[in-house]
């Protein structure tokens, strides 16, 4: 069935919007449409009861009450009929209406003297009632533009005898005026908000001339007036109406002149489903129509239909770009957080391993190896450190605040904390990866499908599992978008075989113990670097500029990294320049150190597994307070519980393996993010264990290219301090930025 089509007629009192509402009818009518008509207020009905009492000044005068609150009294009206509007434009009917949103605009944006806080008034309004309210949008607005005097001459002349009854329901005679129609200022200023609206959203209403040479047009040349425009919307066109951006004025002797029209920047609103947010801004590109205006015309359904054609049909991927989704995921073990933390444009949050006590009765157990003979063997490994974690927890409680004393002037609560990070920082080595974890997710659906992708391809069950569920739950905020994430074939076999070859190829040697190494590097990093940054400041092509470069004095190539470099407070980036530069680091580290390491995501990584080949790291600290034996006893017998487990399942066996372990993974990073990567992981509220990695990948720089590596800062200090000791800095607790100045 054909869709119905939606008419209001709307102007200040007696301009003659009853008849004009009465003879479109008629003319829908003779066309053989079925035709309802309805006008507002409701007066008399249950949803128009406040908007009764303002008019009849039960709030206080028209000034007295806001323009919001009364706006809501109307916009809860109209929200209750909005229910039959849409029934009756689903049935195709013709719906004509006598006032409608657009009314607020004028009796209540008339209020406002301020533009800019008419304009805010204005989208706060259409995000009510479009937005939250979803109100049907009419097809045409006409405002019918007539003048103040003729408004209070004929406002009481009302020959409509339904109309009579409402206004004797509320009024108690038809014949008395309400606020708005007694008071001259009112009416003078709701019709500019009117015409206002009209120019500043030229393509949501239509103005009617209603007067010519101060005389009232008869009512029929009115009605031809707006049949003609319904008819062909192109021979009306209004002299606010604006093209290419830009609106019209015109000078003191009549001409056109141009203006450019005013910046708008706004929220869209929160309410809105992820899916609706990506069209109305992939409608950008095709419809002239803000991004407001774009969003409340659209429902769901109309949506799930762009992506369904657009985005999957076509592929164009970049929309789902728009759809932004946040999950939380909880209960899954630390393999799992290393894998889905595995993309690059999305934002994480972990549970953190030292502010936190792990739990003993969250653990991973894998299906295939908990229906095994290996049962036994993957538990007794997995208790047996859990049991070391949580018996030597409160002994290096007491060890840490022996070795370092309470300061006098720290509270108890405040010491406590560091002494718990302190102690955490040790005992989170015994953890076995199959530990349970939670995280935080906020992703683009792109994305998201490319994860989903990846760990329904993965060869854990863990991973498959949360696929499955990640793109259940996703699926309720974007049902379309994320429709064929599937496991993919070419992620399987290609990885599958590329195994084979390293496999065959390479052995299974565990190779050196260098802790970093660069593997390659920009030779030329220098004078790419100032290709660089003069590149934007010139007219020449790169060649060129690299050229004249490669001749300057060495001297001069120093001060002008100098001069690039030297201005940098202490939050300020590089500039992005510095990212043409790479290093490729081969890096073995602790598990532990590994988890924050990988969530430096703007690089190319590439991991390979957790494992025990390469041996393990004794926290000093650990051994310092007497625990040696037991730490080492329970870390060996994970090592034979992973080479058990290994011959048959050997994905399932890295579950077994502790914190300490250490695993190889290689970084190509830019120099900018090296930048990044350095200063925040050599600090001292950084855990020791990847303090030694930034610092060592420091070391390592400066030994290549130390022109480059003086501007990174770095911490070279080997004393480590929790982040719960920043708040030993009484400022921190009054002015955070100020404390980190410091």
């Amino acid at each position: 069935m054909t869709k119905g089509k939606f008419f209001v007629f709307e102007g200040i009192d007696g301009c003659g919007k009853s008849t004009q509402t009465k003879l479109l009818a008629e003319y829908y009518r003779q066309k053989g449409f079925e035709v309802e008509k309805i006008d507002f207020p409701q007066h008399g009905e249950r949803s128009s009861a406040m908007v009764d009492d303002y008019l009849t000044g039960k709030y206080g005068t028209s000034e007295e009450v806001g323009p919001k609150i009364a706006s809501v009294f109307y916009a809860t009206d109209r929200y209750d009929a909005s229910l039959k509007i849409k029934k009756w434009l689903d049935e195709g009917k013709i719906v004509i209406s006598d006032r409608y949103l657009v009314s607020n605009i004028g009796h209540q944006g008339g209020k406002i003297k301020d533009k800019e806080e008419w304009k805010k008034y204005v989208n706060w309004l259409y995000d009510l009632e479009y937005g939250i309210f979803k109100i049907p949008k009419p097809d045409f607005t006409f405002i019918l533009k007539t003048s103040v005097e003729f408004s209070m001459e004929l406002s009481n002349n009302i020959t409509d005898g339904e109309k009579q009854q409402r206004r004797i329901s509320y009024l108690g005679d038809d014949k008395k005026q309400d606020i708005h129609e007694k008071n001259n200022s009112h009416l003078e200023n709701a019709l500019n908000s009117y015409l206002m609206a009209a120019k500043e959203f030229p393509n949501d209403f239509e103005v009617i001339e209603c007067l010519e040479k101060g005389e009232l047009l008869p009512a029929e040349a009115i009605n031809n007036k707006i049949i003609k425009i319904i008819e062909d919307p192109s021979s009306h066109p209004p002299t606010h109406k604006a093209t290419d951006g830009q609106s019209k004025a015109t000078d003191g002797q009549g001409n056109n002149k141009h203006m450019t029209a005013e910046r708008r920047i706004y929220t869209l609103p929160n309410n809105l489903m992820p899916e609706v947010k990506a069209v109305t801004f992939a409608k950008c590109s095709r419809s002239a129509e803000p991004f407001d205006k774009i969003a409340a015309e659209l429902t769901d359904e109309k949506s799930a239909e762009f992506h369904e054609k657009w985005v999957v049909g076509f592929g164009h991927s970049s929309i789902a770009e728009h759809a932004v989704i946040s999950l939380a995921v909880e209960n899954v073990s630390n393999i799992a957080t290393k894998v889905i933390e595995d993309c690059r444009l999305a934002s994480f949050t972990e549970k953190s391993s030292r502010y936190q006590i792990f739990n003993k009765d969250k653990l991973y157990m894998p299906e295939n190896v908990m229906g095994a003979e290996l049962k036994d063997i993957y538990l007794e490994a997995v208790n047996s450190l859990m049991d070391a974690y949580e018996e030597m927890t409160q002994p290096m409680m007491d060890f840490v605040k022996q070795k370092y004393p309470q300061p006098s002037d720290q509270d108890e609560k405040l010491y406590n904390m560091i002494s718990k990070a302190r102690a955490c920082d040790n005992l989170r080595y015994l953890l076995p990866t199959a530990v349970l974890t939670n995280l935080g997710m906020t992703i683009n659906t792109r994305e998201l499908e490319h994860l989903i992708k990846k760990l329904l391809s993965h060869p854990l069950k863990e991973m498959q599992d949360i696929g499955t569920e990640m793109k259940e739950k996703a699926m309720e905020a974007v049902p379309t978008l994320l429709k064929f994430a599937d496991k993919n074939n070419y992620i399987i076999e290609t990885k599958k075989q590329l195994k084979n070859i390293a496999d065959w190829e390479l052995g299974k040697e565990a190779g050196n113990n260098q802790a970093v190494t660069i593997v390659d590097y920009d030779t030329d990093a220098i004078n790419k670097l100032i290709a660089g940054t003069l590149y934007p400041y010139s007219d020449l092509s790169y060649e060129e500029i690299a050229k004249k470069v490669r001749n300057i004095p060495d001297e001069k190539k120093e001060k002008i990294i100098d001069e690039t470099l030297k201005r940098r407070e202490k939050f300020d980036q590089p500039l992005r320049e510095l990212e043409h530069i790479y290093y490729t680091f081969d890096i073995l580290l602790d598990y532990g150190a590994f988890r924050d390491v990988q969530r430096h995501r703007m690089c190319t990584q590439s991991n390979q597994p957790v494992t025990v080949v390469h041996g393990y790291d004794l926290p000093p600290e650990i051994r310092e307070a007497g625990f040696e034996d037991k730490f080492k006893a329970v870390v060996e017998k994970s090592v034979e519980a992973y080479n058990k487990i290994h011959e048959k399942f050997p994905e399932e066996a890295q579950y077994v393996v502790p914190l300490c372990f250490r695993k190889r993974v290689l970084i190509t990073w830019n120099l900018r993010e090296l930048h990044h990567f350095i200063s925040l992981r050599s600090g001292k509220k950084g855990h020791a264990s990847y303090r030694r990695i930034a610092q060592q990948c420091w070391r390592e720089l400066n030994k290549i290219q130390p022109l480059l590596a003086k501007y990174i800062r770095v911490d070279m200090d080997e004393m480590n301090v929790s982040w719960a000791a920043s708040l030993e800095n009484r400022d921190f607790y009054y002015n955070p930025y100020e404390a980190r100045k410091k």
